[in-house]
């Protein structure tokens, strides 16, 4: 399922005083700030890089050192957090800090990196589990 433009617009109005892209993906939208790709919106979720930020709520679902995709899936009810701009700011600072490479054998969204294949089935991997 493709991502509605209406809702990748919502996520990026609450982010606006950031400089804050994103760029469409075979149906996801890859998010950069500050030149960092820090997350990617499918369906009506985001994912953010994890970076392992404290201040994240208890109840979202955050990835296990051993697991592949290293992201914390944030379901659209939290558009309007109050952390949420914070949390990507902080997540593009760490991953500036760290040289912006993801770690070799870690999974990420690449976008141009990744075959059109590759990406649906980062994109359905993602969404299984948000679900």
């Amino acid at each position: 399922m493709a991502t509605d433009e209406n809702i990748v617009q919502e996520w990026m109005d609450r982010l606006q005083r950031l400089n804050v892209t994103a760029k469409k993906y075979f149906g996801c939208y890859c998010l950069y700030c500050d030149g960092q790709p820090v997350g990617w919106i499918q369906d009506s979720g985001l994912s953010l890089r994890e970076v392992g930020l404290t201040y994240l709520p208890d109840d979202l679902k955050r990835p296990r050192k051993e697991e592949k995709i290293q992201e914390t899936v944030i379901p659209f009810d939290y558009v309007d957090a109050e952390w949420l701009p914070r949390a990507f700011q902080d997540t593009a600072s760490i991953r500036k800090a760290r040289g912006s490479k993801p770690p070799v054998n870690k999974q990420w969204f690449k976008g141009v990196a990744m075959t059109a294949d590759h990406a649906r089935a980062e994109c359905e991997s993602a969404r299984l589990k948000a679900v």
